[in-house]
């Protein structure tokens, strides 16, 4: 029994409260050889869970509950059946409640290749530079359920970002993020342009495998589609500085930070400026907003990897993306580091 809970504490690892509450659902108890689940059930055969409790250790009880002779109705299996409603408070819970008012939303879903998953496109945000595409992947069925409950992280092949004459100009780079809400994944997918297309309109194609964790807990891979989406400018950074004149430049999704060393020899050399501390926000209006940071990557609203290459307009510098999108346009100032950047007049 212990290996068994050992098994299911690495399977919930990744859930979270919501989660898991669906993934109990309604457990209805046996008429013979019942175990002794005093405090429980409410009487009725409906869980009777304190929100106090561990949510971790609520699924594994649930789990072993269901070991030991009792019949469970997942909430999660079933959730595909009211997956509108879901979708839409996944949606909101990750864009805001205006998201009709947002310029960068985009909202197109197909079916997934294998049949059993839902993909939507929600977001392609581009700074003419660098972009962040964020998915939603929801199941249709029993077997959709079971791929994302055992996803572990998306893998993007066979990307390329291609104008209109064909020539290759750019790359989906990797799944630098992911949130699981209301049985649903959000997946946050970074690309790159490597060359100023301007105003240009410009076409992304990928392959999405999911890398999973099966019952055995041996690894492997479900396909999950192709997808295209189209790419154009629609968000410009705000620049800030601190008072020894450092420069770091925020977008919605982004944040770039200068190094010094301008000369990218002399700076590949260096250790890359990172964030290792919340990111305050302060907004022209006095609201302040919190981008948080965590060793532990699934608690961290920033990226877990610092990415530092020349770029277009800021030379050597270090990029965090963001999974928590940000209104630049009022931005105050953004503090992190011990360290506070004022917005240049705009």
């Amino acid at each position: 029994m212990a290996d068994t809970e050992n098994k299911l504490t690495r399977l919930f690892d990744d859930m979270d409260a919501a989660e898991l509450d669906g993934l109990i659902g309604d457990i209805t108890l046996k008429s013979t050889e019942q175990p002794d689940l005093t405090g429980l059930f409410d009487g009725k055969g409906h869980g009777k869970m304190k929100k106090t409790a561990s949510s971790k250790k609520i699924a594994i009880t649930a789990a072993l509950v269901a070991a030991l002779g009792i019949t469970a109705t997942a909430g999660a299996v079933a959730a595909y059946k009211n997956n509108s409603t879901k979708h839409d408070e996944t949606v909101q819970a990750v864009l805001g409640d205006d998201i009709g008012s947002k310029d960068y939303y985009v909202g197109e879903n197909i079916k997934t290749d294998n049949g059993h998953l839902k993909l939507t496109n929600e977001v392609v945000l581009f700074d003419g530079e660098n972009g962040l595409l964020i998915l939603t992947i929801e199941p249709l069925d029993q077997e959709g359920e079971r791929i994302i409950s055992m996803s572990r992280k998306i893998d993007v092949d066979n990307s390329t970002i291609e104008a209109k004459d064909g020539r290759m100009i750019g790359t989906c780079n990797e799944e630098i993020g992911r949130k699981r809400i209301n049985g649903c994944l959000v997946e946050y997918i970074a690309f790159t342009a490597f060359a100023d297309i301007g105003d240009d309109t410009v076409t992304a194609q990928a392959e999405l495998d999911s890398d999973v964790l099966f019952e055995n807990m041996m690894s492997g891979t479900e396909n999950i589609s192709a997808i295209e989406f189209d790419i154009k400018k629609n968000t410009e950074p705000v620049t800030l500085k601190n008072e020894k004149g450092e420069l770091i430049h925020l977008s919605d999704y982004a944040v770039y930070i200068e190094n010094t060393q301008k000369d990218p020899e002399t700076a590949y050399r260096l250790d890359c400026d990172d964030i290792t501390t919340d990111m305050t926000i302060t907004y022209t209006d006095g609201r302040t907003e919190t981008i948080s940071y965590s060793q532990d990557i699934k608690e961290s609203e920033l990226s877990n990897s610092a990415v530092a290459y020349c770029t277009h307009k800021y030379g050597y510098a270090t990029v965090k993306y963001l999974r928590k999108l940000t209104d630049t346009k009022n931005i105050a100032s953004v503090s992190f580091n011990g360290k506070t950047y004022t917005a240049e007049q705009r």
